[in-house]
């Protein structure tokens, strides 16, 4: 449980050396290494959960802001995360 966390926070979160990849470029990783590094009811469980639940990421690959233009001091309005698995979030 706590490596498919792990990996899918690694692959989702933005690094000093990369962006993050997308939600569902990650969830495909896992599903391609499930069996093999990956116990694949961990990666199924995951996969319900995004499904049901969502993910609300700070900065994603397809975005190009920072965390810092989200601030309310920042000029104009902050945008709303998207869920990258089920469209927009409530």
């Amino acid at each position: 449980m706590v490596a498919v966390a792990d990996a899918f926070d690694a692959m989702t979160s933005t690094r000093s050396y990369r962006r993050a990849r997308p939600v569902a470029a990650a969830l495909e990783e896992l599903q391609r290494c499930a069996g093999a590094q990956f116990d694949p009811r961990m990666v199924g469980a995951l996969m319900r959960a995004l499904g049901r639940d969502g993910w609300r990421p700070q900065v994603t690959a397809d975005e190009t802001e920072s965390p810092r233009d989200r601030s309310p001091t920042a000029s104009g309005p902050a945008q709303e995360p998207r869920d990258r698995v089920g469209g927009e979030v409530p």
